[in-house]
């Protein structure tokens, strides 16, 4: 199901490739979020419309987003409906929206796809995102990355920057066409013009590896800055770990902490992993076992499988916490099942 975020609708997908700074590993990880914008401050919206179809559709917005009124999804769902049998390709988006996310009921995939072609097919870029982003993932319908790539292309076309930051993720991850580094610099520069956080983290993952673009960790570290004053949890872990470790600025273990905590408020289980090693280690703050205990379980409940990790060993040597073998062998277990080999080699020494 896509999330709804704040008081309406807005499209946020995140970038698949990022820095992910982690202790004692370092790895990557997919994350995926998308649902739609329904402010209908596009400025092509209106083009044609009849005036029947617009006052539907204001309707419609003021009761999915409660702005008139209290929210109401099926009052909005009956007049987004109206208006899209009127010709808004807008509406026939939201409707897409509306059963995607089952807001007035079982969500319907098959029929958001439906709704989201009709939108694309009439202009909409919202649609042609969403569209594009049924494709790749196979929701609603059968997985075609040839057509992802051709409705994300036409959404980029209409300037839309998620588009433009989801084909340089294609492009560095080579999903349906050549690994083009070159390519994906020049989307993910596109979308960062337009404020895209994930593509301005992008960037600087770009930079950070010498992809694309001379290796330049100095220049990596200003794209990361960029993206966290915006609020962009990876960003703001990626920065932190360049603060940590000295690459590209000076190290800071005090503009490490504040980066840190600020993407673990965020519930970024990389940095609540970190944070966890820092006061394991007692590296920029006073050694806590506890405080380390406490990072590796808000990191491991988020998923993090190095927290796993470092959950288990606290655990097995009574760091923070009375010593639990079972629940050491318990978390060893769980990081060991996701590939960590020294989970692996704990929970064989340990059985």
């Amino acid at each position: 199901m896509k999330q709804i975020i704040g008081p309406v609708l807005a499209v946020v997908f995140a970038a698949l490739y990022f820095y992910e700074l982690s202790q004692p590993d370092q790895s990557g990880e997919e994350s995926t979020m998308v649902s739609a914008n329904p402010t209908g401050q596009e400025s092509n919206l209106s083009v044609g419309i009849s005036q029947d179809a617009l006052e539907s559709r204001r309707k419609a917005n003021g009761f999915f987003a409660g702005i008139e009124s209290a929210r109401d999804y099926d009052q909005a769902q009956d007049w987004y409906q109206k208006a899209a049998e009127a010709g808004d390709a807008y509406s026939m988006n939201q409707l897409g929206v509306i059963y995607d996310n089952g807001l007035t009921g079982s969500a319907n995939a098959q029929e958001a796809f439906q709704w989201y072609k009709r939108a694309a097919l009439n202009g909409n870029v919202w649609g042609q995102f969403n569209l594009a982003m049924d494709y790749y993932l196979g929701n609603g319908t059968v997985k075609d990355y040839i057509e992802a790539l051709n409705w994300f292309e036409k959404a980029a076309a209409n300037n839309s920057d998620l588009a433009m930051n989801r084909l340089g993720v294609i492009y560095v991850d080579g999903v349906s066409v050549p690994v083009d580094y070159d390519k994906a610099v020049k989307y993910f520069n596109a979308a960062a013009a337009q404020n895209n956080s994930e593509a301005m983290n992008n960037l600087g993952q770009m930079f950070y590896d010498g992809k694309g673009v001379p290796e330049d960790a100095a220049k990596a570290v200003e794209w990361y800055l960029k993206a966290a004053h915006n609020g962009y949890d990876k960003a703001q872990n990626n920065l932190a770990g360049c603060y940590y470790y000295a690459k590209g600025v000076k190290r800071s273990y005090v503009e490490a902490l504040k980066w840190f905590r600020m993407a673990a408020a965020q519930d970024n289980a990389a940095a609540q992993n970190f944070l966890g090693y820092i006061y394991q280690m007692g590296r920029g703050v006073l050694k806590s076992p506890r405080q380390a205990f406490s990072w590796y379980t808000k990191a491991a409940d988020n998923g993090h499988v190095t927290a796993q990790f470092n959950l288990g060993n606290l655990y097995e040597k009574g760091m923070g916490t009375p010593v639990n073998v079972a629940e050491a062998k318990r978390r060893y277990k769980i990081a060991a099942s996701e590939g960590n080999q020294k989970a692996l080699t704990r929970l064989l020494r340990l059985e």
